[in-house]
């Protein structure tokens, strides 16, 4: 009677040691999969972001062409320092585009980049340059459009 007692407790405690064990390796593949899981969730949030950023560049720039254009028109002294601001911040957008943006379109960018900061002739933007800022504006959408990171950033 007293082996069968022992014999019962050591079974229990061998089915107890098992279960520990199912316990454990299940927590571990569990707090695995999660780990991964979040890990490409973060990666694939990333990509996005990235994507983002280099839309609301191309964006940025384009609607400070646009601002660039509709300041040509006017010529009192807060459209001349406005126009300046703009002019600044234009080129810097196209320097970031410049750092970013693929082998291809570097070199047409960075000639973007060198008519947009040549823009200027005696301190004012002439109005005749309207259509240089509309052709330089245009190429940078060309640029946006072919720009293959951005293919899929609002797809449905």
């Amino acid at each position: 009677m007293i082996d069968d007692l022992n014999w019962i407790n050591i079974n229990s405690i061998i089915n107890g040691i098992k279960d520990y064990q199912t316990i454990i390796s299940s927590l571990i593949t569990a707090g695995t999969i999660t780990f991964f899981g979040n890990y490409l969730i973060v990666q694939r949030e990333r990509k996005q972001w990235a994507k983002e950023k280099i839309y609301n560049t191309y964006t940025s720039a384009i609607h400070l062409y646009s601002d660039l254009i509709g300041l040509t028109y006017s010529r009192d002294s807060d459209s001349l320092k406005e126009s300046d601001i703009i002019l600044s911040k234009l080129t810097g957008y196209l320097s970031n585009l410049l750092i970013i943006s693929s082998k291809k379109d570097k070199e047409e960018i960075q000639s973007i980049l060198d008519k947009t900061s040549n823009i200027k002739q005696g301190g004012l933007i002439q109005r005749s340059s309207i259509n240089d800022l509309e052709q330089l504006r245009d190429k940078v959408i060309k640029i946006m459009k072919s720009d293959h990171r951005l293919k899929d950033l609002f797809k449905i």
